[in-house]
């Protein structure tokens, strides 16, 4: 449900990770395959701390929409955060391949990135 989605949305950038969760929840309940839910809901997941759950968020978010490069950027930054690497970089180079148009300010520092992970 888009609606729970975007009240989500609005309480994580609030600061509200809680309660954003169980927004991004309800929408994930009314529909499994919504890849904005699993993207939002890992990214709280990730600042709560949780990165193996983050990870496994993202992972469905990839599997179900791989064409999404969002979903392959914060996957490949869980990874490298928590020291990934071969992970890290393959998911680094999706975002390459599919998101320099739409996100053409992050591509810089994705190849710098994956520079300094010794993959340029």
């Amino acid at each position: 449900m888009k609606a729970h989605n975007n009240l989500g949305v609005s309480l994580m950038q609030g600061g509200k990770l809680e309660q954003a969760g169980a927004e991004f929840r309800i929408a994930l309940a009314a529909d499994q395959r919504n890849v904005d839910a699993l993207v939002n809901l890992a990214l709280v997941e990730r600042s709560s701390g949780r990165a193996a759950d983050a990870r496994s968020l993202l992972r469905r978010a990839v599997t179900l929409d791989p064409a999404r490069p969002g979903s392959h950027y914060n996957l490949a930054v869980v990874a490298d955060e928590t020291g990934d690497t071969s992970l890290a970089i393959e998911h680094y180079r999706a975002f390459l391949r599919l998101g320099t148009v739409s996100f053409a300010r992050l591509a810089p520092q994705v190849r710098a990135r994956l520079a300094a992970l010794g993959a340029s």
